[in-house]
């Protein structure tokens, strides 16, 4: 295939709005055809052609046939187009290459990105030499190829060699029922069912342990377990004893490590909800307490230690949903435990802090950190949904949902006092149905990237408080995210906003999901972790973008390396499942360190209906709890 090199100009050589002259043509010179190998499988589906370095090229004239009985390969492939570095331009003989905005292929070429097989229609020209592609679904047509050039402002030296593709094919020659990795997969992808056999197993959530990231610990109810691993997630274990024996449910369970490597779980324990969704009339005995594990996970405390804790009596409050967060920075206030939660009364609804500054042993009175309390039903309306992380100085960040609003508060001094209450981000309702799941939130996590400053950033702890640490210059700055889900575009889509001044101002919401806008998919049940060594925002969310009826769902892992600003997709569990109308709970979770990222989720295990559909909700009446890995290093 003919390629041509275009010699490297300086900037000076500019015209007055930023772009090269055209070339003339004693600055082209015509290489020798070199042959592309097409390779079909998991890994790459392009092979890279290395130049020397100061030159750009364009592709001109090339074309593949590809057999037919090759087309099932493409099921299973990998598109390196769908990667956030890349970005997509028609070449073809007699057009100049410098002029995209006229570049208009005369048939659409299908090629396969975020999901889908498209068509492309046209390309144009956008601020910063960014390209936009216009996409269609039409693949009834001969197609073209497609040359890939690496890097967004596309002034890069040297060639990246494209996936050149000439496909005299149609829509009936790709079997849209192999379509189960129609997103990248997740690199170094493993899943694990923690439990053997289905029950009821929901709300699950993960920590790794920073000061020994081989040891990864678990939780999901009811009623509270634990698993654990201590190889990376290779082998898991589950302790027995965890449920406490005295109280007859225990669940909403969450888990993180301290700093002395110490496991914790947090969960609530009680004898009889209340009213249906009105959970303090009628409320029994309940509390918040935690389990510890001292050596990381492998055994865990006999006695449990409360919280907050209720007696039976008329008129108490019901204590739901809490969430532990542990400083593991280098501060004044470093080892501190804190847990948030809503407290249900029969007037209003909530948000608690309590703190234990001694690993957990004990904690101080709960704070109210709400200053506008919600309604007391467990709907739209309600404080419900605390979350909270610590940045690289110590400083606690906390955000709950109230109304169509999303709460954020600050504490510089360990928990005891906060700054003022701020609406940040405005939502859709954060409580809505999803079709066949029982009970659907779009409740909002907060993340921190402490920084590359941070020694949680993989360097030696210091001695001096992280707050006196100089930053190196040019470093990672410190960052917070907020994800969310909401259905402001009809279907329900998952958030992402990110701040890099300590939570003062708010990037616009970026959507996550990659699937085409108002497709009717539903992605929900979100978490979201960030990875204190290469900054990376992690989520997890439940995606039914391959089921046109909006029921079947996958677990998708989405990954941003540029502070938030744009996100990849990666199939993480592709056997979709349904849930048939079952309590999946209200969360799901991940965590990430050093590159490897781990999540948990809950599944309805897929049946057969006898003719190889979906299960019906009585085939299985239980859920399973599985892990899955991912390592980006």
């Amino acid at each position: 295939y003919p390629l041509q090199h275009h010699n490297h100009r300086p900037s000076a050589n500019l015209d007055s709005r930023g772009h090269r002259p055209p070339l003339q043509d004693e600055q082209i010179e015509t290489l020798p055809p070199r042959r592309v190998l097409v390779s079909f499988g998991m890994q790459s589906l392009s092979k890279r052609l290395s130049f020397p370095r100061r030159r750009e090229y364009t592709l001109q004239g090339f074309g593949i046939a590809v057999r037919t009985d090759w087309i099932p390969a493409f099921a299973g492939m990998t598109a390196p187009w769908t990667a956030d570095d890349w970005q997509m331009k028609t070449v073809h003989e007699e057009e100049n290459p410098h002029s995209p905005a006229q570049v208009t292929p005369p048939l659409p070429l299908p090629f396969y990105c975020r999901g889908q097989f498209y068509g492309l229609q046209k390309v144009l020209p956008l601020a910063d030499s960014k390209l936009e592609v216009a996409l269609l679904t039409d693949l009834n047509r001969p197609v073209n190829g497609v040359a890939l050039l690496k890097d967004s402002n596309l002034r890069r030296h040297g060639l990246v060699a494209p996936v050149l593709l000439s496909l005299a094919a149609t829509a009936a020659a790709f079997p849209f029922q192999l379509r189960a990795q129609n997103l990248l997969p997740a690199p170094g992808g493993a899943i694990v069912q923690l439990t053997p056999q289905p029950g009821y197993f929901t709300e699950p959530s993960i920590a790794i342990n920073p000061g020994n990231p081989e040891q990864i610990v678990a939780a999901y109810q009811d009623n509270a377990h634990v698993a654990t691993s201590s190889d990376a997630g290779a082998h898991w274990m589950t302790p027995p004893g965890i449920a406490p024996p005295d109280y007859r449910v225990s669940g909403d369970v969450s888990v993180t490590y301290d700093t002395r490597g110490h496991a914790i779980l947090c969960y609530i324990a009680f004898d009889k909800l209340g009213t249906f969704n009105y959970w303090a009339h009628g409320a029994m005995r309940n509390g918040i307490f935690i389990r510890r594990s001292l050596d990381g996970g492998r055994t865990w405390e006999a006695n449990h230690i409360p919280v907050a804790e209720q007696p039976t009596q008329p008129g108490i409050p019901f204590e739901d949903k809490p969430y532990i967060v542990a400083d593991t920075s280098s501060d004044p206030h470093a080892g501190n435990l804190y847990i948030g939660w809503t407290r249900w009364t029969l007037e209003d609804s909530r948000i608690l802090l309590s703190r234990s500054t001694d690993g957990g042993a004990t904690w101080l009175a709960p704070l109210e950190i709400s200053v506008r309390r919600g309604l007391p039903r467990d709907d739209n309306g309600a404080a419900e949904g605390f979350s909270g992380a610590v940045g690289a100085d110590g400083t606690l960040y906390v955000v709950w949902a109230l109304g169509d609003h999303i709460i954020f508060r600050a504490s510089s001094d360990g928990g005891a006092s906060f700054t003022p209450e701020r609406d940040i981000i405005r939502t859709a309702p954060i409580m809505f149905h999803v079709q066949d799941v029982s009970r659907a939130n779009g409740f909002p996590v907060i993340a921190v990237d402490p920084g590359s400053g941070s020694p949680r950033a993989g360097q030696p702890r210091s001695r001096v408080p992280a707050a006196q640490t100089p930053r190196p210059r040019g470093g990672r700055p410190e960052r917070l995210y907020v994800a969310w889900s909401d259905y402001r575009h009809g279907d329900v889509d998952v958030f992402c906003s990110a701040s890099s001044d300590r939570g003062r101002t708010w990037s616009e919401p970026v959507r996550v999901n990659s699937d085409p806008l108002h497709n009717g998919a539903d992605q929900f049940f979100h978490w979201l972790a960030a990875d204190p060594a290469d900054g990376s925002a992690n989520l997890i969310y439940y995606d039914r973008r391959l089921d046109p009826g909006n029921r079947d769902a996958a677990v998708t892992l989405a990954r941003s390396t540029d502070g938030g600003k744009s996100f990849t997709n990666y199939a993480w569990a592709t056997e979709a499942f349904n849930p048939g109308g079952i309590f999946m709970g209200d969360y799901t979770g991940i965590a990430a360190f050093g590159g490897k990222v781990y999540g948990v989720w809950t599944e309805k295990p897929a049946g057969s209906n006898g003719s190889g559909g979906t299960a019906s909700p009585s085939t299985h009446p239980g859920t399973v709890i599985k892990i899955g890995s991912a390592d980006f290093k």
